[in-house]
């Protein structure tokens, strides 16, 4: 995978991706619910 929070992750190494979603962290701050929308997985309502 290539967005969000798994940006950079190794597929053949999930801890690190892992890691992020528990700590809430990203190696760049972004506007998630913007790029959900943008990117169609969810409504804008």
């Amino acid at each position: 995978m290539t967005d969000a929070w798994f940006a950079g992750a190794d597929p053949d190494d999930p801890e690190p991706g892992a890691t992020r979603v528990r700590t809430g962290s990203a190696f760049a701050p972004a506007d998630w619910p913007a790029e959900a929308v943008d990117a169609g997985f969810a409504a804008d309502e």
